[in-house]
């Protein structure tokens, strides 16, 4: 993962005012950027939820 992308992701953190402590939720479809949105609030984040939803 680049480190504009990481930056980017903790700058949107930091704008959202979320804490390290938070639980969050990640809607994860399995394509490339939600699995790395996935990983990214893993590294971050107490406690992430991933959510998967079948729009078929």
């Amino acid at each position: 993962m680049s480190a504009q992308t990481t930056e980017a992701f903790r700058k949107a953190v930091m704008m959202m005012r979320l804490l390290k402590s938070s639980t969050v939720v990640v809607g994860l479809s399995g394509s490339s950027d939600s699995v790395a949105l996935a990983y990214l609030a893993k590294q971050t984040f107490a406690k992430v939820l991933a959510m998967t939803v079948n729009l078929k």
